[in-house]
């Protein structure tokens, strides 16, 4: 942040070349943040701060808890499908084995078929979700606004897709036992866990987008004293005004401040 509005106040002693002005880039979580607001009439909360720290510790809090998340979905995506396939009806196994596999679902086989094709799904959603986190890391250290994007929809899709699969799940699954009431008790904290982190990051998004959007309305009218033929002088008629700028960049981001 602080090479941000550095910047900013090297703008009136820069060449005019260096201090050419560009559009911000509609990003696609605002134009759909917009777009809904505008048909439904309906806002998504933006959180002030994450009850115990702000917004960017926060964000960097919310991707370490998805990487963990997305760990999870692999392992239990593919527990599920090889469980599945190993109790497959008049199947025969010899040994010894750590639990007994009474609690796999063992009727209809379209409905066995779509559990083991659910379980690969949500694995790959893991490894998409520890792609993407690992992705927004990196766009949290440099503030960079899209690249927290795609986590935004990976965590959104994740987590619809994860309330539909508890809600299939607990239907044909035989709730009776342990492993299917422990599986539904932690993909509910999960779930939970997702909006509030999701919330998180996107509120620190929208910040973000704020700050951009006052550098560039910053940049434009230095531009435009530039071509005034006022780029020579130490301090511009519009100096004030750009400090301004610059005052309320900096205050609107302290919150975010690691």
């Amino acid at each position: 942040m602080v090479g941000r509005i550095r910047l900013l106040s090297d703008l009136s002693v820069t060449s005019r070349t260096s201090r050419v002005s560009h559009a911000t880039t509609i990003r696609s979580v605002a134009t759909l943040t917009d777009t809904l607001k505008t048909k439904t009439g309906l806002s998504i909360p933006i959180l002030p701060d994450a009850v115990f720290t702000n917004v960017q510790r926060g964000s960097v809090l919310a991707a370490t808890y998805s990487i963990i998340q997305g760990l999870f979905a692999i392992v239990t995506g593919c527990f599920d499908i090889y469980s599945l396939s190993l109790a497959a009806p008049g199947s025969s196994h010899y040994g010894f084995y750590l639990f007994s596999y009474d609690f796999v679902y063992s009727g209809n086989p379209h409905v066995r078929n779509s559990l083991m094709l659910f379980g690969g799904i949500t694995a790959f959603g893991g490894v998409c979700l520890i792609i993407t986190s690992v992705v927004l890391l990196q766009g949290l250290r440099k503030e960079i606004e899209f690249r927290m994007e795609p986590w935004i929809w990976c965590m959104a899709l994740f987590t619809a897709w994860r309330i539909l699969i508890i809600i299939y799940s607990s239907i044909v699954n035989d709730m009776v036992f342990a492993y299917h009431v422990v599986m539904c008790l932690l993909w509910l904290l999960f779930i939970a866990g997702n909006i509030f982190a999701w919330l998180v990051v996107h509120s620190f998004y929208h910040e973000l987008c704020e700050v951009t959007r006052l550098e560039d309305v910053a940049r434009v009218k230095m531009d435009t004293m530039s071509t005034m033929g006022f780029s020579s002088r130490p301090t511009t008629p519009g100096a004030h005004g750009d400090n301004e700028l610059i005052y309320c960049i900096t205050t609107h981001h302290t919150r975010g401040k690691v």
